[in-house]
């Protein structure tokens, strides 16, 4: 017994230090852990108990026990349920599109703007020789939904060699007894380890982009072993992560449309708002601004907003419009991000005319669609960029929905009191995930209980309340949260105030307030302030290159002959084997990379994430024959789909005319 003690306390402090040193937030967790169960001003809720040559752990309120028998066999069996096969224990990280022949003919004199042009005949290619009954060589990257005591994850690792790992435990205090039972530094020292141990969302969500970015190339499934079905929850998570992400959300086709979109306003002289950070700016001092969404909040309290619309700048998005305009609620500032080009129209032609708005700014997306643009003056436009950066990056503003958009532009100019209405990111209690007239207007069934098949739009999330302790919510609006926090990091300084009037999600270092309960007090002169708006944002954007802006131009050019040699050197390049083609290919991903920061190179990495994965996995089958041949003729599909999307990019670029 005393050899055991002996080795358990060794475990202990072998873990402390291995974790102190790869991981510093997780180290001062289980320091401050440690300090409060010695001090008795945490109750403890388990103990460690070892019991006929095995450990488990005793739940000290019901006397339970977490293994129910011998942990060493319920271990086994978890590592026995790990297969190399590539539909086992899976979350897949892309859309498995399947295509015909008939549909990869279509596109194969189609332009690099055309959606799956140049990805579908990679993909179609992987098709034709992998099935998911196939085996993989090895496991890239692995996940381990719950700790239990750890014994499993040495079991696991060892068997299959794992070296990028996700350990997910939500509960702190077991995870801490693991760290006496499993000496992670001996298993886990030299392989790249990723803990999430009782993170809150916010924080999960960065571990995991931290663990997708690392070995990316290997993200075309996740393999996982799941501890307790108490995890299913974070599966549905993960998913949701993986949906939103850059290259599933946003794809490269579209970052080509969107970059054709501004060079074309660009070249159009509109002018373009520089929203960096106005520290000295006090023109919103003594006038609050009001940032309208369309979330369910603001169909509650649209009478107390019509009595009280004089008393604040107010920005709306352009959706709330027709809810605003029946209520005679005119905004000061309509923006719009959004470039579907139907629904724009739906909304022009929503109304008879615009004339309420011809005071009124319009702030937007350099890639809205023109039958917006054109239903105002063009005096009263302004343009800011989205993933483009030809304006020096002083109107960009990364976003995922024009809520937190409009809230970080507010924000950087700096009011003293900025207040969020409609801004819920979250259902209503009726299940509502806006107000009554936005399209798309979705009703959920709030009640039923969780799907099988994860949906962006449908699948419920509970996340920490405005005014409730938890709200529902679902992924697509879950995205921007962590977004709308940032912008309060980036832009909100310490003598700013920020409102959140809304029965929605919580958000970061804002203050939660019923709009009843508003301190307002003056009334604004809203014929002078358009006037003096318009005047403010002119003072703060430009139509024109400036001499660095032409210079960063030059430098992209530059740019786009390094890649087309990057490209022709990996065509040329003598391959005799899977493993240097691989080399290969990956030494011209990261030359492109670590090249010049602009939309080239974003756009690429995003194609990058979403073919490489299928590349890799294609070479990582067991069963795959011939390689040479797939060698050869993969080579000339990447560099043909490569240099489609490099010439349209260099055809798009050639309209900017600079002095």
């Amino acid at each position: 017994m005393q050899n055991i003690q002996n080795e358990v306390m060794q475990n202990y402090q072998d873990n402390m230090e291995y974790i102190h040193d790869i991981d510093s937030a997780l180290y001062n967790k289980l320091i401050a852990l440690d300090t409060i169960l010695s001090d008795g001003t945490y109750p403890q809720k388990y103990e460690l108990e070892y019991k006929d040559n095995y450990f488990d752990v005793v739940d000290l309120a019901t006397k339970e026990t977490l293994y129910k028998q011998n942990s060493k066999n319920i271990s086994q069996e978890l590592t026995n349920n790990i297969s190399l096969k590539k539909n086992d224990n899976i979350i897949e990280c892309h859309h498995n599109y399947k295509y015909t022949e008939e549909s990869i003919e279509n596109i194969k004199d189609a332009n690099a703007y055309v959606l799956h042009a140049t990805t579908a005949p990679i993909s179609h290619y992987y098709h034709q020789f992998i099935n998911e009954n196939m085996h993989m060589k090895k496991i890239e990257k692995f996940i381990f939904f719950g700790t239990g005591l750890g014994f499993h994850i040495s079991q696991i690792v060892e068997k299959f060699g794992l070296k990028v790992m996700l350990i997910i435990e939500d509960d702190i205090e077991l995870f801490r007894l693991s760290l006496f039972t499993c000496n992670y530094k001996k298993i886990l020292q030299g392989r790249q380890i990723f803990f999430s141990i009782a993170q809150n969302s916010d924080e999960f969500w960065r571990t995991y982009n931290l663990f997708h970015d690392t070995a990316f190339s290997a993200n075309q499934y996740y393999k996982f072993s799941m501890f307790s079905s108490a995890y299913a929850t974070k599966i549905d998570t993960i998913r949701g992560f993986i949906v939103t992400g850059s290259e599933n959300a946003y794809s490269h086709e579209l970052l080509l449309h969107k970059n054709n979109l501004v060079i074309e306003r660009i070249s159009k002289k509109y002018n373009f708002l520089d929203i960096q950070k106005k520290a000295d700016e006090s023109f919103f001092a003594k006038k609050p601004i009001l940032v309208v969404a369309a979330g369910p909040s603001l169909e509650t309290n649209i009478e107390w907003l019509k009595t009280n619309q004089d008393k604040f700048v107010i920005m709306a998005a352009l959706v709330t419009l027709k809810k605003l305009s029946l209520h005679n609620i005119i905004p000061d500032i309509v923006v719009h991000i959004d470039e579907g080009i139907p629904v724009a129209t739906d909304i022009v032609n929503s109304f008879d005319n615009f004339d309420f708005l011809q005071e009124s700014v319009f702030l937007c997306l350099s890639s809205v669609a023109d039958v917006l643009i054109d239903v105002f003056s063009k005096e009263h436009v302004y343009m800011l960029e989205d993933r483009t950066h030809y304006k020096s990056g002083k109107s960009s503003l990364a976003t995922a929905s024009v809520g937190e958009f409009m809230y970080g532009v507010a924000l950087s100019f700096n009011p003293t009191h900025t207040y969020l209405l409609g801004l819920d990111l979250a259902l209503s209690k009726t299940g509502a995930t806006h107000a009554s007239g936005h399209h798309p207007e979705e009703n959920l069934d709030i009640q039923r209980k969780d799907d099988t098949d994860f949906s962006l739009r449908e699948s419920i999330l509970h996340v920490k309340g405005n005014f409730r302790d938890i709200v529902q919510t679902t992924p697509l609006l879950n995205i921007s949260i962590p977004i709308l926090n940032r912008n309060t990091a980036n832009f909100k300084s310490s003598k700013q105030i920020v409102y959140n009037l809304n029965d929605g999600a919580y958000f970061e270092n804002t203050i939660p307030l019923h709009p009843q309960e508003c301190p307002l007090t003056q009334t604004l002169n809203k014929t002078k302030l358009h006037f003096d708006i318009i005047k403010l944002f002119n003072t703060y954007s430009s139509a024109d290159f400036d001499r660095d802006e032409t210079h960063a131009l030059q430098v992209r050019y530059d740019f786009i002959q390094d890649c087309y040699q990057y490209i022709a050197n990996f065509e040329t390049s003598a391959v005799s084997s899977e493993d240097i083609f691989l080399s290969k290919y990956i030494t011209m991903i990261n030359a492109i990379h670590n090249g010049n920061k602009d939309e080239l190179r974003e756009l690429f990495v995003v194609y990058f994430l979403t073919v490489v994965p299928i590349i890799v996995d294609f070479f990582n089958t067991k069963e795959l024959k011939n390689q040479k041949k797939h060698i050869k003729k993969l080579k000339k599909i990447i560099v043909t789909q490569m240099m489609k999307i490099l010439d349209t990019y260099n055809e798009a670029l050639q309209a900017i005319n600079t002095p």
